[in-house]
């Protein structure tokens, strides 16, 4: 198999799979991904993943402030690479990626053209979808809608949360991002136009915004436990805990639920254990919680520190 020439672009953990794999096939003649950015308490500045992951494999790095830089975009015209590759990133303009030989791939964590868009892990989770997948696509002028290369499936299981999720799609799209290069390179790729499919798959992945991540109660039970899943670790979802008319922000990570008779808000102890939270036809039954500003405890932990009172509900 010819090697291939590769501009690596890319900045979080979902990329680094794809960039470790490629590395091992093909020549990554440079890596580029966002500026260092100060981060925690302490305001340490902080490599990004890929940044780290870079490094560590003894590759070139980037950090342009601007894709549009004329100094940056020279700097890939002079490296002449055979493709441009993509995961996870920020948006890139055409003066760039239409620089490499054999094209820009883009790989994403969604069976495109289902879930366009920041977010298509989350979404796939809080719609209640049974699957999802990878696509590789080449880039266009249009975010998330160049010709389709390959996709394989992923089944969504119902202990599955974001975290489980994205663990399995980017080991599983890092493989096809290597039979997707292998694929152009030998022409076995027939590319597959997303125009013919949108109408069918008309399904978009917004970003998830604070508004989004608190639950919504007068919903069902069902629906709030994906919304739970579907933002586990980070942001997590939210209600207010509301007691003598004070309202503490109480995030939920983790949550089972329950199909039975209950009032939106409704607050009830189980046992000493455990507590439910009321929704329109169940309840939800959190496993770990976080007040906030307060580490991440169990539901059992967070009834000890309590005190209630008979007018306590949630919002």
């Amino acid at each position: 198999m010819q090697k291939a020439n590769i501009v690596f672009m890319g900045t979080p953990d979902f990329a680094v799979p794809s960039l470790e794999l490629l590395a091992t096939h093909h020549n990554i003649l440079l890596v580029v991904t966002t500026p260092d950015k100060p981060a925690g308490r302490g305001l340490k500045i902080q490599y990004s993943p890929i940044k780290t992951k870079a490094l560590e494999l003894q590759l070139p790095v980037s950090q342009p402030v601007l894709l549009k830089d004329p100094d940056f975009i020279n700097q890939i015209k002079n490296i002449n690479p055979d493709f441009i590759i993509v995961v996870a990133f920020r948006i890139i303009p055409d003066e760039i990626f239409k620089i490499p030989k054999l094209g820009t791939i883009n790989l994403h964590p969604s069976l495109l053209p289902k879930y366009r868009g920041p977010s298509p892990i989350q979404w796939a989770i809080i719609n209640g979808e049974n699957q999802t997948g990878v696509t590789t696509i080449f880039l266009n002028e249009k975010i998330d809608s160049g010709p389709i290369l390959l996709q394989e499936t992923e089944p969504i299981y119902d202990n599955d949360n974001f975290l489980t999720l994205h663990n399995r799609l980017k080991i599983k799209g890092a493989k096809l991002l290597l039979e997707t290069i292998n694929g152009v390179i030998d022409n076995t790729i027939t590319p597959k136009m997303q125009d013919n499919l949108v109408k069918q798959n008309n399904l978009y992945a917004p970003k998830i915004t604070k508004e989004m991540t608190k639950l919504d109660l007068s919903r069902s039970c069902v629906y709030n436990w994906r919304v739970i899943r579907a933002l586990y670790p980070k942001p997590a979802a939210y209600i207010y805990l509301v007691d003598d008319n004070k309202k503490k922000i109480l995030k939920i990570l983790e949550a089972d639920y329950d199909l039975r008779i209950s009032n939106p808000g409704d607050f009830t102890l189980l046992d000493k254990h455990n507590f439910a939270i009321g929704c329109s036809d169940g309840i939800l039954i959190p496993k770990t919680v976080a007040l906030e500003g307060r580490k991440v405890m169990t539901s059992s932990e967070f009834l000890r520190g309590m005190h209630f009172s008979k007018i306590m509900h949630f919002e």
